[in-house]
């Protein structure tokens, strides 16, 4: 026999919410890309978190404080910081650093202590450091485009007034006066997005690598070294976000240095697996060309290269990593050449065009 406890009042059985679980498997499963922009909504509707301050890489103070996402702008404790001075956001795990211009008339001057030159950095509780950018750059990127939007009119060109949405980040990409073209880059979360590029797995992770500079999966990898000596013992700990060709890298001199002692070996390997595995098919070659250009093997590199831009044509971040290698190399009219291709492809392309203006100063 069975007994079932009598229900109360204004309770609710899980029977009651089967239809709702169903209702969401039936989206993550015919309609993904719906699924996920539910939850990053949800998130971004509910974007409330706790943080502490960040000086020379180490967090401020025993306490963490309450933040939020609201449309006026992003709530930090006693201050709310208007996204009119919020030029740029990245991220790094558990850490956001947002780039501001404090010399504008709406930035709370008590928040300046907090700066590192034009950065500020947070260290995030309670949600992902990732959600959290996204929140704010949808309302950021949002405002900017309509100030934009606002100058043009006023000049009488408002019919130049063109933005589409990144499907990474969901942040609004402004490309007005521009051409269209296959290819758009979003500097929000850093990727490049258009003709099939979608379809690949961790789109969101093909960026411009933090250690060499060249566009390929970019991760997170954890650098250990443990040593003993006798009665003298110790370790060393950082993190580092790098492509793979970097990644592999490290991994090999990571088990070469901790091999005496073993102890950080596992995490070693840890990382030559993360560095060799788990990529998307039509980018395998990527790595391998880097490799190549790095070590000045052109000739090489181009047949790695192609082999992706048969499949991405004129991608503009492997037209970047061919004009950078061939700049390396003292090669320049075929580096512009390939520089040239990625604007042509993307004139948005924010590595191209830094590029582009270092060359022009250094001249």
């Amino acid at each position: 026999m069975t007994f079932r406890r009598p229900q109360k009042e204004g309770e609710r059985t899980l029977d009651q919410f089967l239809p709702f679980f169903l209702y969401l498997l039936l989206i993550e499963r015919y309609f993904p890309q719906r699924f996920e922009a539910f939850f990053r909504g949800a998130v971004c509707m509910s974007a409330n978190f706790k943080f502490k301050y960040v000086q020379a890489g180490n967090t401020k103070g025993f306490l963490a404080s309450k933040g939020s996402v609201t449309e006026a702008g992003l709530n930090l404790g006693d201050f709310c910081l208007p996204y009119s001075c919020i030029i740029d956001s990245t991220t790094r795990d558990d850490r956001i650093v947002l780039t501001i211009d404090p010399r504008r008339s709406e930035f709370p001057a008590p928040l300046g202590e907090q700066l590192q030159g034009y950065h500020l950095v947070l260290a995030v509780m309670g949600v992902k450091a990732e959600n959290l950018e996204r929140a704010i750059d949808r309302f950021s990127s949002h405002y900017e485009a309509q100030a934009h939007k606002k100058e043009l009119e006023a000049a009488g060109n408002g019919h130049l007034y063109r933005t589409v949405t990144c499907p990474c980040c969901e942040a609004t990409v402004d490309l007005s006066e521009l051409p269209q073209t296959s290819f758009t880059y979003c500097r929000f979360c850093e990727t490049v997005f258009g003709e099939g590029l979608h379809e690949l797995k961790d789109s969101i992770s093909y960026r411009e690598c933090d250690e060499c500079g060249y566009h390929d999966r970019v991760q997170g990898y954890g650098e250990f070294y443990f040593y003993f000596l006798l009665v003298i013992y110790g370790f060393k700990h950082q993190r580092r976000h790098m492509c793979d060709a970097c990644g592999a890298t490290l991994a090999n001199k990571l088990i070469l240095a901790n091999s005496i002692f073993m102890l950080g070996v596992p995490n070693a390997i840890g990382c030559a697996i993360r560095a060799r595995t788990g990529k998307d098919p039509q980018m395998k070659s990527l790595a391998a060309a880097n490799r190549l250009a790095k070590k000045g093997r052109l000739s090489e590199a181009d047949q790695q290269y192609n082999a992706v831009l048969q499949v991405f044509r004129d991608h503009p971040g492997v037209r970047f990593n061919q004009a950078l290698a061939y700049l390396t190399a003292g090669q320049t009219t075929e580096g512009l050449g390939h520089l040239k291709t990625a604007i042509e492809a993307c004139p948005n392309y924010q590595p191209a065009l830094g590029l582009v203006h270092r060359l022009t100063a250094s001249e």
